[in-house]
């Protein structure tokens, strides 16, 4: 019961009221943390400390709402299973157009029901966040490695007591195939 009261806590954080005179602006900033990324079950993130603004500007048919994302997430090494921070800075925009029901037009344009005075933001939040998560994830000592992840059987890998100037020993079958001309 007590896990059910603090993720329902930890959504009304990000739930904002939008209702508003016409023509105006309101901005809300917002501390995300672990308990953020745990809401969401993310695989990818492990934790973060970040800062988020929302600036929203009203007209009488739409919201357009400014994104600005800035902070370190933890992530985990692909290559060592590490963990480290990754910065993240970003900057992404939305609009909700007012309408007869929820639909989602485009990655930027979003329909809301006429008459809806609050949006959750955290779905939104965290997505921008996921998007700036790399694929790959290595650890910043390792990202200027030239080591290949794998162990190479080329020329390279010369066993001891080879020279560097005696060739590789080559099946004779295949010596034939570089005469070969394209």
């Amino acid at each position: 019961m007590q896990l059910e009261k603090s993720k329902e806590a930890l959504l009304k954080e990000f739930i904002v009221n939008i209702v508003f005179k016409t023509k105006a602006e309101k901005e809300f900033v917002f501390d995300i943390e672990d308990s953020f990324f745990e809401h969401f079950g993310s695989d990818l993130v492990e934790g973060g400390k970040l800062e988020a603004k929302a600036e929203i500007v009203s007209s009488a048919t739409m919201l357009e709402t400014r994104f600005d994302i800035k902070g370190t997430v933890k992530l985990l090494c692909d290559r060592s299973l590490e963990p480290f921070d990754f910065m993240i800075e970003t900057q992404k925009k939305l609009f909700f157009k007012f309408g007869e029901s929820f639909e989602e037009m485009s990655d930027e344009i979003i329909v809301i029901p006429q008459g809806t005075y609050e949006l959750d933001l955290s779905q939104y939040l965290y997505d921008f966040i996921m998007m700036c998560v790399p694929a790959k994830k290595i650890h910043p000592k390792y990202a200027e490695d030239s080591e290949p992840l794998f162990f190479s059987t080329d020329k390279d890998s010369n066993t001891a007591g080879d020279s560097e100037d005696e060739e590789p020993n080559t099946d004779p079958r295949w010596d034939k195939l570089k005469n070969l001309k394209f």
